[in-house]
């Protein structure tokens, strides 16, 4: 089954921004998880100008794996510094 993966993360400063890919796909790697896609949800528009946030949120859709691979990926991901809260996961159908 493939699963969607949601977590919010605070960017502090641009060197996280650039490595937030980097990190979870490893972190995908290390947990044998084959990526399908993986969605950065722009920063909203307030009166037709990017709103000045460092929190952003991402979505990864994985390859079909197991329950038990999901739960492992999102435990790992929720470690890294820039994720914020727990990340959500539900599966597709």
């Amino acid at each position: 089954m493939r699963f969607l993966v949601v977590f919010l993360c605070e960017i502090a400063d641009l060197s996280i921004s650039y490595q937030i890919l980097r990190l979870v796909g490893e972190e995908a790697e290390k947990h044998d998880i084959s990526i399908h896609s993986i969605l950065q949800k722009p920063a909203p528009l307030v009166g037709g100008n990017v709103a000045k946030s460092n929190v952003v949120d991402f979505a990864v859709i994985t390859d079909m794996l197991p329950l038990s691979k999901v739960k492992a990926f999102t435990s790992a991901i929720s470690g890294l510094s820039f994720v914020q809260g727990e990340p959500l996961f539900m599966p597709m159908i």
